[in-house]
């Protein structure tokens, strides 16, 4: 038997309305309200307590997309350049985006009460190794 990512990872996804009043981009933090998906503010317990995962695609505004919470998201490395196989992967201070460089207080606009949230790591796609995925699990690792 050849065994694969895919044998052992089955992702955690839920198709959720866009109410946050503007397009959000693929691989952006998102929180679950009463009416749908919105962005998150990292310095909110609220937020992050209501966290859900990240788009896997771009989703307009007022349309249904998909949210991974565990999985894999393809090719992060077109958007994301910087980003190596092996990369541990962290929520920036804007909480919009995503960051390889581990926060820390007063550095990258992270400051004290914000929360350091680690969303996965970067791996070689196991197709096209050139091409790099996001392994996709939510871990809180508390406030700085």
């Amino acid at each position: 038997m050849t065994y694969s990512a895919s044998n052992f990872l089955l992702p955690t996804t839920a198709t959720v309305a866009n109410t946050s009043g503007s397009a959000i981009a693929q691989a952006t933090p998102v929180k679950i309200t009463s009416s749908g998906m919105n962005l998150i503010d990292i310095s909110s317990s609220t937020d992050i307590e209501a966290m859900i995962g990240l788009t896997l695609t771009a989703i307009a505004n007022g349309a249904n997309g998909p949210i991974i919470a565990s999985g894999l998201i393809p090719n992060i490395g077109s958007i994301y350049v910087g980003f190596a196989a092996g990369d541990g992967v962290w929520i920036s201070s804007s909480g919009t985006s995503l960051t390889n460089v581990p926060p820390t207080s007063g550095s990258n606009g992270f400051v004290s009460g914000m929360f350091v949230i680690k969303v996965g790591v970067v791996q070689p796609n196991l197709n096209t190794p050139s091409q790099l995925d996001l392994l996709v699990l939510i871990q809180n690792r508390g406030q700085l």
